[in-house]
């Protein structure tokens, strides 16, 4: 198994879990895809740099303990924590397996994005064997039509989780718009999702 191997029961989306709480944690200045219909689609925690495999290596399996029958395209949140045992693991990996850099690669253990957002992926299959010299689970979630996208912070959770309902924090917040727009989220993006 290796670092992106999580242990979790298995879970299907849509509606797998709540979406994690906006409190204690600013989204800042919102991507425009956060407004768009990407927002609504289930997340996946990734560690890193598992994560920028997928983005940047052609990582075409997300390997897991359990299995779903989730088909369709999901946002990938680089999880917040990754030591450097394991950024040097997974870079050692991908040196071992010969992947070759599918997008430009520029960061490093000190500039990977981590806590938020970033890209959209499609799973087309979940397989217990695989071919694919990045498959090592008991599971493996087969990728495709990876893209990545502006970086969002959020928190992630186990399994799948949705985005916070933005709409119905502000509702229900106490603090109404100025409390989001106090986090760092701009004016236009939060007037949008109002008026939905």
């Amino acid at each position: 198994m290796t670092p992106d191997t999580a242990t979790s029961p298995q879970m299907e989306a849509p509606n797998v879990a709540p979406a994690p709480s906006l409190d204690g944690a600013a989204l800042g200045d919102s991507p425009c895809w956060a407004s768009s219909p990407l927002a609504k689609l289930p997340c996946l925690s990734i560690r890193q740099p598992w994560a920028q495999m997928i983005l940047a290596y052609g990582k075409d399996i997300e390997n897991r303990s359990w299995r779903t029958r989730f088909r369709g395209q999901f946002l990938i949140h680089a999880s917040k924590g990754m030591t450097q045992d394991e950024w040097c693991e997974g870079v050692a990996f991908k040196n071992r397996i010969g992947a070759k850099c599918v997008r430009p690669d520029p960061v490093t253990i000190k500039t990977v994005k981590r806590g938020g957002i970033v890209g959209v992926a499609r799973i087309v299959d979940c397989a217990s064997e695989s071919k694919s010299p990045w498959f090592v689970g008991d599971w493996g979630f087969v990728l495709a039509d990876v893209q990545p996208l502006e970086f969002l912070p959020c928190k992630g959770a186990l399994g799948f989780f949705y985005l916070p309902n933005v709409k119905e924090c502000i509702r229900a917040g106490g603090g109404g718009k100025t409390r989001f727009l106090e986090s760092g989220l701009t004016a236009s993006w939060l007037d949008t999702l109002l008026l939905d």
